[in-house]
């Protein structure tokens, strides 16, 4: 990889998906990959990114695109809610998910749930959603940032999901009990220690002889 500066270009995009600064650290990430040297600075609230890069403009678009957030115009209907992302957790989005598995019981598609880490806006819900269902084998997946969970239906196992998300930039498991993973960590982890606890404290007996 060189580092001549003097061939260093600066570029100018619109990203439309480009929500925090979390957006800004993945494309920055992304493009670092191709070129260590880069300099990236994003503005959220103006959708602007500014690189400082080797890369052309076809390479850094291609990074952009690669990393889930390809450059464009602005949309006016860029704030129409997506039904196909759920922000809050309710009892509608609980009822919408009991219905879709319900649907895809008698099609001998597997139910997995995941637990997501690393989502801070509503695009990043969209790039987690768009691996999920990039992803061979699966039919259909929801992603709900209440919660920080996915749901997805079809024939693809935990292991390939969640290599699809942290190829995306994120983090994910399987969840096996939907009521223990939404119960903070620090409830979860003192039950298992005061289990082991009360085995180790447990006053010892000698056999009566």
């Amino acid at each position: 990889m060189s580092n001549d500066n003097s061939s260093q270009q600066q570029l100018t995009r619109t990203v439309p998906g480009m929500n925090c600064q979390g957006c800004v650290k993945r494309m920055r990430e992304a493009i670092q990959a191709l070129d260590g040297d880069a300099d990236v600075i994003g503005t959220p609230a103006e959708k602007h990114l500014d690189v400082t890069t080797t890369l052309d403009g076809a390479e850094l678009d291609q990074a952009l695109k690669d990393a889930g957030y390809p450059p464009g115009e602005l949309a006016v209907e860029d704030d129409k809610p997506d039904s196909a992302v759920d922000t809050e957790p309710s009892a509608q989005t609980t009822d919408s998910q009991a219905s879709q598995a319900a649907e895809h019981q008698g099609s001998g598609n597997q139910q997995i749930r995941l637990a997501i880490s690393g989502m801070s806006c509503a695009s990043c819900v969209k790039s987690v959603q768009k691996a999920l269902e990039n992803t061979p084998g699966v039919e259909t997946a929801s992603v709900n940032f209440g919660t920080h969970t996915a749901q997805v239906f079809g024939q693809a196992d935990s292991q390939a999901l969640m290599e699809a998300v942290d190829s995306a930039g994120y983090s994910a498991e399987p969840i096996v009990d939907m009521r223990e993973a939404e119960k903070p960590a620090p409830n979860r982890k003192p039950s298992s220690i005061n289990s082991a606890s009360k085995a180790v404290l447990m006053p010892w007996r000698w056999p009566c002889p």
